[in-house]
Order: C-alpha cells, then structure tokens, then sequence
C-alpha cells in the first residue's frame, strides 16, 4: 500500500496570497498575444517532438513494470470503477465543477425512470489535454492541479490513482512539465500518480484491460511504446477485452481530414490489440473535440466515445459525421465496420443554435478586435502618409453641414463619389509600394487563415475576406473623413484630427472589424461546415460538460455512465472549516446538477 497522504490546511481566504494560487478565467484564444504564443508553442513542439522524443527516455529509464510491485494489477478485485475525463485545465468554474463531482464519494444520476447511485472511481484517468493554453507549470498548477486539490484535497485509506494521457497541448513543451508532474509518483490532490511513461497498461477485473496510448503530435506511436504493450501480451489471453483512451478521435478525423488520420490507431487495434493480443477493443475513449459524441458498431460490438467535456471551451455537436466506415482487421482479417452516430451533448438542435453566439465576438474577444483597429490604423496611415495626392483623397467630399439632416447626408456617399474614391485610392496603391505590400499582408494573411480544403475555394472564400477588410478599412476612412475633416473642419495634418482618428477607430474600427470576423465564422460554418473551431473557441462557453463513469461489476459486465452537466456553477464561496478531505470551495447561489446524457452503456 503507498503512503498516505496528509491533508493540506484549508486556505483561511480567497485570495491568491492564501490559495497559493490564482483561479483562472477561460483561455480568450483569439486574443493576439494568445494566437502568437500559442502558434509559436506549436511550431517549436513539432520540431523539438520530431528531433528529442522524450518517449524514447522514459523507455529507457523504465523498463516494463512489474504489475505486482508498482500496484498497476487490479485484476483480483471483484468488481472496480474507473472515471475517465479529458480537456481539463482551462477555467476554474468548468475544471473545478467537474473536479468536484468526479471526487465526489457517490453520485446519484437518474435516466428519468431509474436512479443508479455510482462511486468514485478508484482510477481516475485524465485523457488528454490537461492544461491550456501552453503546457508551461504556472498554467498547469493554476489551471489543473491546485483546483483538483481543492476539489479533494486528500482521501483517508484507498486512495484513488491517477493515469494520464498526454494530448497536444501537454506536448507544447515536449512533455516536460507532464513527466514531471504525472510520471514522478506524486500526489494530485488525494489521487497518487503511479505511471512512469506517457502512456500505461493496467490489469482490470475479469479479462478486461485499460490501455492508455500517446500518439505523440501528428498521430505517431513510437516502437518503444508498440514494444511496451507488445510485452503485455503474454499476460493476456485469448478473448480478453480492452477499453483504449487515446488523445484525439481519429475515426471522426478519418471522415473530416482524411483516411489516414485513422492510420496510427488502426494499427495499434489491428496489429497490437487483434493480432498479438488476440484480443478486442471494446471501447475506445477520447477527448480533443470538447463534446459527448458516442459512435457505436452496427452489431454493438464497440463503443467509440468521444467525451472532452472536462473544462474546455464547448465544441460543437451538430457537424459530426451521422455515419463513419472503418477499415479495421489485419490483413486476412480486414473488413469495413461501419458506425452510427449514436448520442451527442449537447444535441445537435442546441448546438446549432449556441453557434450563433459566434456574433458576440466583438465583445467576448475584444482583444481582437482592438487588434484589428490597430491594423486598421496602421493600414490607413501607410496609405494616407505615403501618397502624394494625399489633398486629393477627400477633397470631393460633401461640405453641407448647417443640419443634422445634411450632417448625416455626407456620411452615405453615392455610387458616382465611391468609385471616385476608389480610383483615387487606386492610384495611391500605385504610387506607395509600402500600400500595396501592406494590401498584400492583409489579403494573402486571410487567404491563409481560410480553413477550406479545396484550393480553389480557399483562395475565393479567403481572398474576398481580405478585400472585405480592405473595403471596411476604406469605408472608416471615409466616414471618419467626412465628420473630422469635412464636417468639423479639421485639417488633415493637425494633432487634434489625428488623435480623433485614432481614437474613432480603436471604438468603432474594432467593433466593426470584429463584427465582420464573427459574421465571416458563422456564413463560412453554417454554409460550409469552415471554422467551426473558430466559431465555438471564440465564444468560451463553459457549459455543457462531461465525464464517464465506469463500472465493471462482478459478473464482468462494463457499464459506462456519461455524465453531463449543462450549466456549470459560475459563483464559488470558500469554505474555511473543510477538513477531512472535504473540498474548499461551495458553490454560492448555484447548484451542480448532474444528469446522465444517456441511459447506462452496458457491454457484456
């Protein structure tokens, strides 16, 4: 048996000084510097994975276990629960929520006619994704571990464990921080960390086994790792079942980027589980897409579970394929097994109605937008300082301003005075090569933000959303030209004038812009199936949660429970007198309503 571990002293306040840490709000994942850091943090884990595979010196340092003496052998117990959830470590309210019920010693869910009372699970197996933005420590301890320890801050006798899968986020930083934190045999509020891979191979109750994979980045499963589980073979018999958690769903991403997604974890089903093992996965669990989505086979055989809904941003539910064909089998084995889009939460009515929510952009991220009317501001300042007939740009604009009426007139141009306007403007673009580069940047940047996989539309749908920049930016100048020049009498060149330009584009230049992004997420999602991502990352939806509660009873039938939370609690109150493992934090004013998403999930 491991050492217990002593409880932490309960924080006499709420503030950060006392926590010893600070909660966290959601990830603004448009915000600039957020978009730079994060593209950035990939790059560099693409080339650090790819050159110094950190999977290579776990192996080395940590041959395969002995089940016995590293306490990875659960297969004497009569029966066991097991509690699986992914895409954790984002905001405090959703990652604390569902920490506080996954700690929970029991939990009552009811299918409307029947209640089950479930326990908590003696493993917990986090499944990918365990802190955003970037796998940096101060992101993990304040966004993950200190909420979970403040969820159960420890247990007296029979402890749980904790196994984790390592997602792309946790590879950010080439698995550093996730080797120093999960494969170091140390304590996670009252769970015990016993792993010393990025991936693991446990023993469960009759003839069931759970296999916790990493595919690394780009899908890639190391020969250390396929040796690894090679070894577990002989410890298996014929007929045995195993549940595999994987970090991403790549049957989904077989239908949406292509076959070859579903290539890596084929092969570790096909060629390590069916062949070697001659075994069968039975039930594949994942998160990456922030969802419920379960496919199941047409004979009933096999659970494909997609189940993020651990803290992140809410994804959407209703562009999930309705069917997939998998090509699965080994050589004279291989056959098309097809899958049905079984279950989705939220469901796929709600989610295309919460997509809509894509509009309120311009203040969900305003960083965004305030970046966008900098851009703006730059663009029309190269435009306007670099042109030598620069007087002549506005110098046709109406004068009338003795009524509001005639104020207001001006700042509706007619057709005849916009072409003017943009023949001038063309013939600025010809004299200032710092114009057209600066056109260029915008245009070819969008062209390559444009999600779509046809070349073709992709340079359609992204070069018309440059050139809708473009015309906005054009459209401000004028009006503000119209009210700072024309209608106030401003010289162009004074500071008063300047300082009002900026300032008319910082507010309305960035409203504006980021009302033209939202509405470019929601036509390219809504009639393209585009940016979907774009369209639910950028809203931070904190609802919709959910987790899965495994149950193999002592007949060795498995039971899945998934677990939902529609609204999580957004207000907290800490409790200074919790002891006894009791967690910190009580929800004030709001109540944690769990429900099951589905009835029981029953594989015999």
């Amino acid at each position: 048996m491991a050492d217990l571990r002593s409880c932490p002293p309960t924080p006499k306040s709420d503030k950060p000084e006392d926590l010893g840490f600070e909660p966290q709000s959601m990830v603004d994942w448009l915000a600039p510097a957020q978009l730079m850091a994060t593209g950035l943090k990939s790059v560099l884990s693409g080339i650090f994975g790819a050159y110094a595979d950190k999977r290579e010196v776990m192996a080395a340092l940590h041959p395969v276990p002995d089940f016995k003496k590293d306490e990875e052998d659960y297969g004497d117990r009569e029966e066991i629960w097991v509690d699986y959830i992914a895409d954790l470590g984002d905001g405090f309210d959703a990652t604390y929520t569902m920490g506080r019920l996954v700690a929970q010693e029991t939990l009552s869910l009811s299918d409307g006619a029947t209640t089950y009372e479930t326990r908590r699970g003696k493993i917990l197996v986090m499944g990918g994704d365990q802190v955003y933005p970037t796998a940096s420590f101060q992101e993990y301890w304040n966004r993950l571990l200190q909420p979970y320890t403040a969820a159960l801050p420890c247990v007296q006798g029979d402890e749980p464990r904790l196994f984790v899968v390592p997602g792309n986020h946790d590879w950010y930083d080439g698995l550093s921080n996730f080797t120093r934190i999960f494969c170091q045999r140390r304590w996670i509020g009252g769970w015990k960390t016993l792993q010393r891979r990025s991936y693991f191979a446990l023993k469960l109750p009759h003839r069931w086994w759970l296999w916790g994979i990493d595919i690394q980045l780009e899908g890639y499963i190391d020969q250390a790792q396929i040796d690894f589980f090679r070894a577990h073979a002989g410890k298996m018999e014929e007929g045995d079942k195993v549940i595999v958690c994987t970090a991403q769903p790549d049957w989904v991403y077989a239908v949406t980027k292509g076959p070859d997604a579903f290539r890596s974890l084929g092969f570790l089903e096909d060629k390590t589980i069916r062949k070697d093992c001659k075994s069968d996965p039975r039930v594949i669990l994942t998160g990456d897409l922030h969802h419920y989505v379960r496919y199941e086979s047409a004979d009933g055989s096999v659970q494909r579970i997609t189940a993020g809904g651990g803290g992140a941003y809410l994804y959407a539910t209703h562009q999930m394929p309705e069917e997939i064909d998998l090509q699965e089998g080994f050589r004279e084995t291989a056959r098309t097994v097809k899958y049905k889009n079984k279950k989705a939460f939220p469901d796929e009515a709600t989610s295309s109605r919460i997509a809509f929510g894509t509009l309120r952009l311009p203040w969900r991220s305003w960083r965004f937008g305030l970046f966008l009317a900098v851009l703006y501001s730059l663009y029309a300042w190269v435009v306007q300082s670099a042109s030598k007939v620069r007087p002549e740009l506005f110098a046709d604009l109406p004068a009338d301003k003795k009524s509001l009426l005639g104020f207001l007139s001006g700042l509706t141009p007619s057709l005849e005075s916009c072409w003017d306007f943009l023949k001038m403007f063309i013939k600025v673009l010809a004299h200032s090569p710092a114009s057209v580069v600066f056109t260029a940047v915008i245009i070819g940047a969008l062209y390559a933000f444009c999600d779509a996989k046809r070349p073709a539309a992709k340079a359609a749908i992204g070069i018309a959303h440059g050139l809708a920049h473009v015309f906005l930016n054009l459209a401000l100048m004028w009006t503000f030209a119209v009210i700072n020049v024309h209608r106030l009498e401003m010289g162009i060149d004074r500071p008063l004038q300047v300082l009002l330009f900026i300032a008319e584009m910082l507010v309305i230049g960035g409203f504006l812009g980021g009302v033209l992004m939202a509405l470019y997420f929601l036509l390219c999602s809504v009639l393209a199936r585009m940016h979907t991502n774009e369209v639910f990352s950028s809203q931070r939806i904190a609802d919709y949660k959910n987790f899965l509660r495994l149950h193999i009873d002592a007949t060795g039938r498995l039971t899945i429970y998934p677990v939902g939370v529609r609204e999580v609690c957004k207000k907290w109150k800490l409790n200074p007198a919790a002891q006894n493992g009791q967690p910190w934090f009580d929800p004030d004013g709001c109540k944690i309503q769990a429900e099951l998403i589905e009835k029981p999930i029953q594989v015999s």
